[in-house]
């Protein structure tokens, strides 16, 4: 948790729990408000913005990793080779000025697929797992990316499919479900998949809904009629002889765009304050860190009157309350209200 001490006021950080239907119970979102000082009787500017991010249970860009070695976090299966490399091209940008990346070369053993788990706790079950990937074009070889989730063992598994022919002999993605050794196959969709060049692939997983996202346009939508597994390991994989690079690791408990914009509320400890301003919501990275988040405002005015009303001073319980997935959510934060003569925060 951070603590932010500027001009008369601290305001601490607060984190949403969540306990969502056909989703596991998380603390899903970091929120950072500023500015950091108002004056309740001066009400000086117009807004009070908030930064709203999922929480994050894993990330790895690899350019902490030595060159050659493998990543701290990451448990390979299979019997091809795995190891941090350098790549020009590289989303990440390292301190040589450009990346490393997370190689795969996966053995040319027929049927054979190789997988790098990451190491989560508790089992990865409902979230966003998102990533950059890159085919390396090889002569005579058909690539595939195999992405294992809920991942039991090489006969009990999810698998999330970008397919170059393989299978069906040209471009697709695919959503399959392994039981006991037996395929279902979810959805498939044919595509042109272009090699070479770097793609952002984004799995979502709500209970039994599942999506897959290439380059933001959802791909895949389906739901898992199999219904056999609800949680397990979740990584990365490549298929026979397949040679591909991996960048910018994340995972997180919830997509931010599923949080509702328009139900967002602030109350004290018993009244609504305000909701967010019409129209000011702004999806995006605002620093630059790689995680996707949510802009909001609040009526600065409204703040004001209200704590110059209740003439608040000391610790107060501020709270947020918004609906995810169409449940409603709430968390309380602690902010110090210091007055000097007149209160302020």
């Amino acid at each position: 948790m951070k603590t932010k001490a500027i001009a008369g006021m601290v305001l601490m950080l607060f984190f949403v729990s969540i306990m969502l239907s056909n989703m596991v119970s998380v603390n899903a979102i970091e929120v950072d408000i500023a500015p950091a000082t108002l004056n309740v009787n001066n009400n000086a500017g117009e807004w009070i913005t908030a930064y709203i991010e999922p929480s994050v249970l894993f990330s790895d860009n690899f350019d902490s990793t030595t060159t050659g070695s493998d990543p701290a976090g990451w448990t390979e299966s299979g019997v091809g080779v795995w190891a941090v490399v350098k790549d020009p091209t590289a989303p990440s940008v390292g301190s040589e000025g450009y990346g490393d990346v997370y190689c795969a070369n996966a053995s040319s053993t027929l049927w054979t697929r190789d997988f790098s788990f990451m190491t989560l706790s508790p089992a990865f079950g409902d979230g966003i797992f998102e990533f950059k990937f890159k085919l390396i074009d090889k002569v005579g070889v058909t690539e595939r990316i195999t992405i294992p989730a809920r991942y039991q063992d090489d006969r009990n598994w999810i698998l999330f499919d970008v397919d170059t022919g393989i299978n069906y002999g040209r471009d697709v993605y695919c959503i399959f479900v392994s039981k006991g050794g037996v395929w279902t196959l979810l959805t498939r969709k044919d595509v042109t998949i272009t090699k070479g060049v770097w793609h952002t692939m984004k799995i979502a997983m709500k209970g039994w809904n599942y999506e897959m996202w290439i380059d933001d346009v959802k791909e895949l939508s389906t739901t898992d009629t199999v219904k056999a597994f609800s949680s397990g390991k979740i990584g990365l994989g490549v298929y026979r002889s397949t040679h591909a690079h991996f960048d910018n690791v994340l995972v997180t408990d919830i997509d931010i765009n599923d949080l509702n914009v328009d139900t967002i509320q602030l109350w004290d400890v018993s009244d609504h304050i305000t909701d967010v301003v019409p129209g000011s919501a702004l999806f995006g990275d605002h620093d630059g860190d790689g995680i996707p988040d949510l802009t909001i405002k609040f009526d600065r005015a409204t703040v004001a009157n209200h704590l110059r009303t209740e003439g608040v001073s000391g610790d107060v319980e501020l709270t947020i309350k918004a609906q995810v997935c169409g449940t409603w959510v709430s968390e309380s934060d602690s902010v110090r209200v210091i007055a000097k003569g007149k209160a302020t925060f």
